[in-house]
């Protein structure tokens, strides 16, 4: 049987998840574009590295204050939440994902998606967070993911 609730463990795991993703992906797509975009894509992909060590070093404090990982999220929460992460934010399986991609708009139309269903995961994240300290680290990624998504948006319209 699933489980109906995440502990912080859990939901910091998935965080790293989504932040891996978005490195593999602006990694392998930076590899494909021109100059100006080539050097936007390794910025975020340096940037979403940068989110993945903090939610390590979160987890890292989470394990050494030996917290008994109550599960503090409701189940309404925890369905959303997966969903969020097995059918959005950045593609489980690239190879798959690259099949669909026609031209660069579609590049962006992906990782605008993902931008966006990245700050929506966060914000929930942040929403149920009881630790201050991880609530300002969490509410400095949105802000973060949201510059993303501008610098993401301004340059895709520069292709169309």
């Amino acid at each position: 049987m699933e489980n109906s609730a995440f502990n912080s463990l859990e939901v910091l795991e998935m965080a790293q998840e989504i932040e891996r993703k978005g490195m593999n992906f602006y990694r392998m797509h930076a590899a494909n574009v021109g100059e100006d975009v080539k050097s936007l894509f390794m910025r975020l992909h340096a940037e979403e590295n940068d989110h993945f060590k903090r939610f390590k070093a979160m987890e890292e404090e989470v394990r050494e204050k030996g917290e008994d990982y109550d599960y503090l999220y409701e189940p309404e929460v925890v369905k959303y939440l997966k969903t969020l992460v097995e059918f959005s934010i950045f593609p489980d399986d690239l190879s798959a994902e690259e099949a669909k991609v026609q031209d660069i708009n579609d590049v962006f139309l992906i990782a605008i998606t993902a931008e966006k269903e990245s700050i929506l995961f966060y914000q929930e994240l942040l929403k149920h967070n009881k630790d201050s300290k991880q609530a300002e680290i969490i509410e400095k990624l949105i802000e973060e993911e949201k510059q993303h998504l501008i610098d993401v948006s301004e340059i895709s319209r520069t292709f169309k």
